[in-house]
Parts: C-alpha cells; sequence; structure tokens
C-alpha cells in the first residue's frame, strides 16, 4: 500500500484565500506599517521622464562586494512634485538627476492588488546626494593614490616649447573655439600646431570617449608634445564625467604631459587633480602655453645678452694680450726678416749662374743630337722608299689576278641561281603544293579533306584530299 505524503485531515483545515483576498491583506498590512511617509537611501536605476510630465523611476539598493542589486522597486514622482524637485535638486547639488545617483527620498509605500508594491516619492533631500558624490570622489582619489598613480602625470616634465598640442573637446564648444583662436592669434606669431580629437564632454558617453581620444592619441605619441583637454561653461553637473575613476586613471598615467582646462573657476575635478598642470579656461590653457614659448624666447635672449658680454670681454682681453706680444716681437720679426731677404738674394745669385752654365751645356748636346738623328733620318727614308715600291708592284699583279678569278666565280654562281630560280623550275613542268599558305614537302602532312594548291608557271590549281596514300587531283575549280 502507497504512503501518502498528505493529511487528507489537515489538508482542508487550513484557510482558504482568493488571490484579490491576499492582495488585499498585503495592503492593509502595508498600510498599517508604514501608514506615514518614510526616508528612502537607494541609488536610481533607471529613469524615464513621461510626456505628461510624470517621472518614473527604478531604485535599487546594490551589494557593495558583488556589485549586484539585492533590492528593487519601482518608484514615481508625479507631475506636479516632479516640477519642482528635479530643478531643486539639480540647483542644490550641481547635477542632473538621472541614473547612477545615491538619493536619500521621502516616500509614501504603496501596494496595488494589481500593479504591485511601488513608492510615490514626496520629497528629496540634496545634501545626501552630495554627501555621496563627494564621498565617491574621495574613494576615486585614495584609490589612486593607493595605487600609486596618482601624481604620475605631474612628474612628467613639461617640454620647453610645446609645439605640437593633441586636443580633446568638442567641436562645437565654445571653449575650444577660444582655446583655438587664442594659439592662433598670438600677439608674438608663434607658430603652434595643434588637432582636435573630438569627443563628448558631458552626459554618459563623455568619459569613454574621452579615454577612446586618449587611446588614440598614445598610439600615435611620438607626434605630439602635450595633450590638452578642454570645455569650457555649462553647469556643475556636467562635470561628473571627469570625477571617475577610469578617465582619471588614464590620464595619471597617460606618458605625455596633460593639460586641463575645463572652465569652473571654483570647482576642481579628479581629472584636475590627477593632471600634469591645471588650468581655470580654455583661455588660459592657451596662455600657459604661449607663456611657455615666450618664457623659452626670454631664457634664449638671457643667453644671447650672456654669450655676447662673455664674448666681449674675452675679445677685449685677448686683443689687449695680443698688442703685448705685437709689441714683444715686432723687433725681432723684423730682424729675422732683414737676415732671411739677405739670404734669398745670395741664392738667387748662385741659381742664375748655375742655370746659365747647365743651359749651355745642354744646347751643345742638343745640337749635336739633332744632326745625329737627321743623317739616321735620311738612311731610313731612302731604304723604306725601295722596299715601297717592291710591295707596290706585288700588290698591283695580285689585284689582277684576284679580280679575274672573282669574275669568273660570279658568272658561275649566276648561272647556277637562274637554274634554280623557282620561275624556271615551274617552266620545267614542276609545281610547289601549299596548305594554308605553308610548303607541303611529303604526303604526311595532308589528310582527307585538307584543301590543298598548287602553283604552275602560269596559275594555281586548288585540290581537296580524297585519298591520302598517293597523290591525285579528284576536283580542280
Amino acid at each position: 500500500m502507497e504512503k501518502s505524503y498528505f493529511n487528507s485531515s489537515t489538508m482542508y483545515d487550513t484557510e482558504r484565500l482568493t488571490l484579490y483576498e491576499v492582495s488585499q491583506r498585503i495592503q492593509d498590512t502595508i498600510y498599517d506599517r508604514f501608514a506615514e511617509s518614510i526616508w528612502v537611501i537607494a541609488e536610481i536605476g533607471e529613469m524615464k521622464e513621461h510626456r505628461t510630465g510624470h517621472c518614473y523611476m527604478e531604485l535599487v539598493e546594490k551589494d557593495e562586494s558583488k556589485d549586484l542589486p539585492k533590492a528593487k522597486a519601482r518608484a514615481t514622482i508625479w507631475g506636479s512634485t516632479y516640477r519642482v524637485l528635479k530643478p531643486f535638486f539639480e540647483m542644490a547639488t550641481g547635477r542632473k538627476l538621472g541614473a547612477g545617483i545615491k538619493v536619500l527620498v521621502l516616500c509614501e509605500i504603496q501596494y496595488h492588488p494589481v500593479y504591485g508594491l511601488s513608492l510615490n516619492i514626496r520629497d528629496i533631500d540634496p545634501s545626501y546626494t552630495i554627501g555621496d558624490i563627494e564621498k565617491r570622489k574621495q574613494e576615486t582619489i585614495q584609490r589612486l593614490m593607493d595605487e600609486g598613480i596618482f601624481d604620475m602625470n605631474k612628474q612628467i616634465p613639461m617640454p620647453m616649447l610645446p609645439k605640437r598640442i593633441a586636443v580633446i573637446s568638442s567641436r562645437n564648444a565654445a571653449g575650444f573655439e577660444d582655446f583655438a583662436n587664442q594659439l592662433d592669434s598670438n600677439s608674438s606669431g608663434y607658430s603652434i600646431q595643434y588637432h582636435l580629437f573630438e569627443t563628448d564632454m558631458q552626459g554618459e558617453k563623455a568619459e569613454n570617449t574621452i579615454i577612446d581620444a586618449l587611446d588614440s592619441i598614445y598610439r600615435q605619441s611620438a607626434s605630439w608634445d602635450i595633450v590638452a583637454i578642454i570645455r569650457g561653461g555649462g553647469s556643475q553637473s556636467d562635470l561628473a564625467c571627469f570625477d571617475g575613476y577610469m578617465l582619471a586613471s588614464h590620464i595619471a598615467q597617460f606618458p605625455l604631459p596633460i593639460i586641463t582646462g575645463i572652465g569652473h573657476e571654483k570647482d576642481t575635478t579628479v581629472a584636475d587633480l590627477v593632471a600634469n598642470t591645471r588650468l581655470k579656461t580654455p583661455t588660459a590653457a592657451a596662455e600657459f602655453i604661449i607663456g611657455t614659448f615666450f618664457n623659452a624666447e626670454g631664457l634664449l635672449k638671457d643667453i644671447v645678452d650672456e654669450f655676447i658680454s662673455a664674448t666681449s670681454g674675452l675679445f677685449n682681453e685677448s686683443k689687449h694680450t695680443l698688442i703685448k706680444i705685437q709689441n714683444k716681437f715686432t723687433p725681432l720679426v723684423l730682424r729675422k726678416a732683414n737676415s732671411i731677404n739677405h739670404d734669398i738674394h745670395h741664392r738667387i745669385y748662385s741659381l742664375n749662374e748655375a742655370t746659365d752654365r747647365l743651359l749651355l751645356r745642354s744646347n751643345n748636346n742638343l745640337h749635336h743630337k739633332m744632326e745625329f738623328v737627321k743623317t739616321k733620318y735620311n738612311l731610313i727614308q731612302n731604304d723604306s722608299l725601295k722596299h715601297l715600291k717592291t710591295y707596290s708592284t706585288r700588290i698591283e699583279q695580285y689585284t689582277k689576278g684576284l679580280h679575274k678569278a672573282k669574275s669568273d666565280e660570279l658568272i658561275s654562281l649566276e648561272k647556277m641561281v637562274n637554274a634554280l630560280n623557282p620561275k624556271n623550275v615551274l617552266k620545267r613542268g614542276f609545281s610547289i603544293t601549299l596548305m594554308n599558305g605553308k610548303v607541303i614537302s611529303g604526303i604526311t602532312q595532308v589528310q582527307k579533306g585538307d584543301i590543298i594548291s598548287s602553283k604552275l608557271t602560269d596559275g594555281e590549281i586548288t585540290s581537296r584530299v580524297e585519298d591520302a596514300n598517293f597523290t591525285r587531283i579528284m576536283t580542280a575549280n
């Protein structure tokens, strides 16, 4: 007998309720337990503004160790309340009300049998969010310090002349236009090159697009001297992307000096803190760059002035020394020059006498040699004329014999060529057989059905091969 896992005597003794009845009891319990509004701490996971003016949210609480939600709830801010709370919160915190922000909100806890649990937000405390934003900012700074990278970019020396600047900004930003105009129209006429790496400078995509721009610059880092991150203007809420850990980490570890001109004098972002140099505005960033050229020019002028001064002093000192040496050695030089001049005149006189004697001997020897050469030349000339006459007679006789022999040979060749002339051969009854314009010399070169032509002395015959075993003309056209 099978054992039953259900006790029929107690199975129907418990209270049975419909789903709606259960929902009503939950609703009553929540109403009794949360009759008054309560303050709730949560993070905005999602947020949508409806065209009617209402705001719908999903509030979450995350497990910090796993970064996973451990509680979620729907929340609503009705239009009349949202129109007041939103500007109040954003003005107080300097941040836009949106996803990713921790908030402290005053809620009515509501439960509906169909729509379930929801929170009706009546108020919001911006001081809590300000504290949380500052807390996250300080945590980011501390993390960078713990990792030993907070001051890395500051330790990179700024080039004396940063002529090639990679600019990270939005093309439409007024700050970029101010920056570019300041560099292009600098009163000293310095030539400064810059290139825009266009990014979003506010909003959810800003941090990632700025990091992408830094990666692009890194891949061609040899082409740039410094990096300038500029934006200018905007509300405090637009600065949120510059407090993110990932962007700050990239700036801190970047191999080129980075200057920032974000455009907020009273607010300092984490990006400003880790950058090599922080300027208040894009215009101030441009003036800083121009200032490095001005400083370098001043330094160069100082070096030139010092060089001229040192050279002038050295020149004067050397001049006095040379005058002293001149006064001391001039008499000695004159005496030595007179002695050398006397010795030269004596040597010239001796050289002239020796030259005259040598020329006289050379002329006598040359005369004797010329007479000998003249006599020898006459003897050789007479002997050569006799030989030339003999050779001339022999050549004349040989040429006549050779001419006759070659003439006879040409006559024989002419007779042979005439005998072998194709026209003369054809006159003797022979023919030339062609196929496709080529001469046929054997029966193996044709097959049955081939068209061949035979050239005779007075015309040409076209034929078709009917039998390749022997030659026979079957058809003539």
